[in-house]
């Protein structure tokens, strides 16, 4: 486990892996994974996920930074136990990446702790 930032507290990575997890009273509250992909990855995710969750919430954004523009999708599931997966798409300069986010909604957070 590395700290992902000290002006991060509570966000960690997992060495030699894709993923990373926030950690909250002692408790993981989100793990986070990258992977490499495309508009066709991203859409054979999205599908599987509306088969276990339903119809998710959208939001679509592109905005430059500079001279560099970053656009994303992101996709919201969230089930009524509280159970929530974020997938984005995400291009900046043209590169593509996609990441997950899986939390419980429902968790409140009051101290990034380390794991």
């Amino acid at each position: 486990m590395k700290e992902l930032s000290p002006f991060l507290p509570g966000n960690w990575l997992v060495e030699g892996s894709n993923l990373g997890l926030f950690v909250c009273d002692d408790k993981v509250a989100s793990i986070q994974q990258h992977r490499d992909g495309g508009l066709h990855d991203f859409a054979l995710i999205v599908q599987d996920f509306r088969i276990e969750y339903g119809e998710p919430a959208t939001t679509i954004v592109t905005f430059p930074v500079g001279p560099t523009w970053i656009s994303n999708i992101d996709v919201r599931f969230t089930s009524p136990s509280g159970e929530s997966v974020n997938v984005q798409l995400s291009s900046t300069d043209e590169k593509l990446g996609i990441h997950l986010n899986f939390f419980n909604a429902n968790m409140q957070c009051t101290t990034e702790t380390k794991p």
